[in-house]
């Protein structure tokens, strides 16, 4: 998680994330996240050490309105499309084997939402549950999409396994 992140500023400019992010992380109503995760994987990538201290506490306050089933949903597409990217950073085979596997898990969670969805109509599943997960995987085909487009526009530098 971001919260508590410490960097050195020098090692975050050698990644090149100042200049290129992949992640714009949440601006103004979009709830695309990952940012934090984009750095650390780049920073890693990169050849510098991670660390983490345990015993950082921080208290965070979560307004309600951070807890409606509107609210559930739109992150969820974020987190989505967050999932796909980040992961796309880590990703060491080509290009068309990375679309394959990335096509394929959009499939396999697309057919997962027509069993909860099935579920939900025999009174098995709660409906707000199979709405956030449908966002997910709506982010996930969204994050797909921006990939395929971003590796049409600069195909010699792919974001795949760019970390």
């Amino acid at each position: 998680m971001g919260a508590g992140l410490v960097l050195n500023r020098g090692a975050l400019a050698h990644t090149g994330w100042i200049d290129k992010p992949l992640l714009h992380d949440r601006i103004g109503t979009k709830l695309i996240s990952g940012g934090d995760v984009e750095i650390a994987l780049r920073i890693y990538g990169a050849g510098y050490d991670l660390w983490y201290t345990p015993d950082c506490q921080l208290k965070h306050f979560i307004p309600s309105r951070r807890t409606s089933q509107k609210y559930l949903i739109d992150i969820n597409y974020g987190l989505g499309t967050s999932q796909v990217l980040g992961d796309s950073l880590l990703w060491s085979g080509s290009y068309q084997d990375w679309l394959f596997k990335f096509i394929w898990d959009g499939v396999k969670a697309s057919q997962n939402i027509v069993i909860q969805s099935l579920r939900t109509a025999l009174g098995r599943m709660n409906p707000a549950e199979v709405e956030i997960n449908k966002s997910f995987v709506r982010g996930k085909w969204a994050g797909i999409n921006r990939m395929i487009r971003m590796n049409r526009r600069n195909a010699e530098s792919s974001w795949v396994g760019q970390n």
